[in-house]
């Protein structure tokens, strides 16, 4: 249709674009949210897996029994990595026993028989980290070998293949996972009481609006991308950028407290307090650091899209072993399970980026105040096994040769 270069060229563009019939039934479609957006859940791992948890319960109020379990455990068991058991063996299962657990030892969702157990690690948007899928191989395995089998799935919206134990997890995708609620549903949708059928509806759009791209509105957008790509290219290029936005806020903020700011990244703030810059002076032989070589900054992170993360990191250099060692003397203080990049006494506070528009309002303003004042808590505690290990930490320095 043109390039667009006046304000002129917007206006017409614009107007093509919201009188097209397509425009109008796609925004009807998105009027019709559901549950989960209206939450702010529907990109949510933590969510999704609460859910799962609830789908697959046979005790839950849903009043499915084990039928979706059911349907589960033979998908999962149809994979010759369910070494112990096969998807013949699923209607001799005890579902009056079974426990659906969440978090159990770190793994997303713990399904618990007489004589069985299945870890199932979710992953939605984040990725695998810190030889963890091997980690809750060895848990499992020490805690239950020789007394209940064990199988190992790993949930995907595609079903990708692990990346470490492959040949022990076995690849799960979320489009399987709504093949599964839409079979339950056409066999079983008039027994469903009308609060588990709304939840359950509303979770099978959200998979294929926001996890599987597969949705009828998305189709329509598709369509109305191709017959209007200049007015949105337009659009987008000059969208806000709601975690710029939020990044700028909390810079603002380090600022007004006297934090001082550290190496940046576009997802990350770093800062440092003057006390913890004297004792942690920036170093020189840094080799895959930060760009300003500090050996330690306070981070926050916004790479999620529903929260936001506070903690302690420390840059690989020759010091990172003793300051580990230092921080770990603060009470609640926990060892970090990454050996690059450590990090620790981590704190979160939830934030929902589609909410956000040009400007923070009032109370996410008020949350983040709250949420980087309680943690000057931390920061002090910091401060304090850092001064009472000065004398140690130069010693290091001086024998490093900073």
């Amino acid at each position: 249709m043109g390039e667009i270069k006046t304000e002129f060229d917007v206006k017409k563009h614009y107007l093509n674009l919201v009188n097209d019939i397509d425009y109008d039934q796609l925004e009807l479609q998105l009027e019709a949210v559901t549950f989960f957006e209206i939450i702010g859940a529907s990109k949510a791992e933590i969510r999704h897996s609460n859910f799962l948890a609830w789908l697959l319960d046979p005790k839950a109020s849903h009043g499915l029994g084990e039928t979706i379990l059911k349907r589960f455990l033979r998908q999962l068991f149809s994979d010759d990595r369910a070494k112990d058991i096969t998807e013949i063996e699923v209607e001799n299962l005890n579902y009056q026993s079974v426990n659906i657990l969440r978090e159990w030892q770190h793994i997303d969702l713990f399904i618990e028989f007489d004589n069985l157990v299945i870890a199932l690690e979710n992953k939605l948007y984040s990725k695998e980290h810190s030889k963890q899928l091997t980690r809750y191989f060895d848990i499992v395995e020490q805690e239950y070998k020789g007394i209940k089998k064990t199988v190992y799935g790993f949930l995907t919206p595609e079903g990708i293949e692990a990346i470490d134990e492959s040949d022990k997890y076995v690849s799960i995708s979320y489009f399987e996972i709504a093949e599964i609620i839409e079979r339950v549903i056409q066999i079983r949708g008039s027994t469903l009481g009308e609060n588990a059928s709304v939840y359950i509806n509303d979770y099978l759009k959200t998979l294929k609006r926001h996890v599987m791209d597969n949705d009828q509105s998305i189709e329509l957008a598709q369509k109305i991308y191709k017959s209007h790509k200049d007015i949105l290219d337009f659009i987008f290029e000059n969208k806000p950028d709601e975690r710029g936005i939020v990044t700028d806020y909390f810079r603002k903020l380090i600022n007004q407290k006297g934090f001082k700011e550290g190496s940046r990244n576009k997802r990350f703030l770093r800062f440092s307090t003057d006390t913890i810059k004297s004792i942690l002076p920036e170093y020189k032989q840094q080799k895959g650091g930060w760009s300003n070589n500090e050996p330690l900054l306070i981070e926050f992170s916004f790479w999620k899209d529903d929260h936001i993360s506070l903690k302690i990191v420390l840059s690989p250099h020759p010091l990172a072993e003793i300051l580990q060692n230092i921080i770990l003397e603060i009470n609640e203080a926990e060892p970090s399970t990454q050996k690059a990049w450590p990090y620790f006494l981590r704190k979160t506070m939830g934030i929902n980026y589609y909410d956000i528009g040009l400007e923070l309002d009032e109370k996410l303003k008020e949350n983040a105040n709250r949420f980087l004042d309680d943690y000057k808590t931390v920061i002090s505690k910091l401060e304090e096994v850092l001064k009472k290990n000065k004398e140690k930490i130069a010693d290091a320095y001086n024998n490093n040769q900073y």
